[in-house]
């Protein structure tokens, strides 16, 4: 199933269930973080399905991982999202604190506060999947979470080789190539 077929599930914001059990018929398995944030919440997105529409849903292995924010700074991100992740870095400049600089709920802000990374785990996808060289991440879902970091880690209030859980997804084959 490649991901632009997402939208001939029929189901709407508040059918998720009916949208995870289609998955699952489908044969696509992936952590709930996953299905919600990447398959469900965007499927419908025209950047999303422009691209990522390509991709085999059943060709990937998902997984958490734990990587250190210098990595994830570096990660690319398709250029239509790159201004958001500036802008929510530059909320920091103004006044370093994430009160002034996180618009999200008070949850949001005091696990930043509390464990210096994200609430919600963010996912990219190896560049192979994205038709990329090298071992740079692709940031899929989490450009808000990313821009929060790159301002956290500018102004100090978070280390620059603190460790953050991300998803990673990897093609089946590029795992198969590296064992």
């Amino acid at each position: 199933m490649k991901y632009r077929e997402l939208l001939n599930i029929r189901a709407e914001s508040h059918e998720y269930k009916a949208f995870e059990s289609a998955l699952s018929a489908a044969g696509v398995t992936a952590p709930p973080d996953v299905k919600r944030q990447f398959y469900f919440d965007h499927r419908t997105k025209g950047a999303f399905i422009a691209q990522y529409g390509d991709i085999d849903l059943l060709s990937l292995h998902r997984h958490q991982e734990s990587r250190m924010a210098t990595e994830l700074l570096t990660a690319t991100i398709y250029p239509e999202f790159q201004n958001w992740v500036d802008i929510c870095a530059r909320r920091f400049d103004s006044e370093p604190t994430y009160d002034a600089a996180i618009l999200h709920p008070e949850e949001v802000k005091d696990h930043w506060r509390k464990e210096g990374t994200w609430q919600t785990i963010p996912i990219f996808l190896h560049p192979s999947v994205v038709g990329k060289g090298g071992d740079t991440l692709h940031l899929v879902e989490g450009h808000t979470r990313l821009g929060c970091l790159r301002g956290a880690v500018r102004h100090g209030l978070v280390e620059p080789r603190s460790r953050h859980k991300i998803w990673v997804g990897r093609s089946n084959s590029r795992l198969e190539a590296t064992r």
